[in-house]
């Protein structure tokens, strides 16, 4: 299974961690095109995603979907 990190700095460094699987993600391609330079990843596991999203800003949540 693989995780990637959605980062959004225009929405005030919005950040959630996916499952790749995920409808919103679909492997780091975003849901009905969104940019793909927003997406980080793939990574291996969730703490390894989590490690990065700190690095990207100090707030991050998981998917609400996916990883609830």
């Amino acid at each position: 299974m693989t995780y990637y990190i959605y980062y959004a700095p225009d929405l005030s460094h919005h950040i959630r961690i996916h499952k790749g699987e995920c409808g919103d993600c679909q492997y780091g391609r975003g849901k009905f095109g969104t940019r793909p330079d927003r997406w980080h990843g793939p990574y291996d596991t969730v703490q390894a995603a989590v490690n990065n999203a700190i690095g990207l800003t100090t707030t991050y949540k998981l998917c609400g979907n996916c990883l609830a």
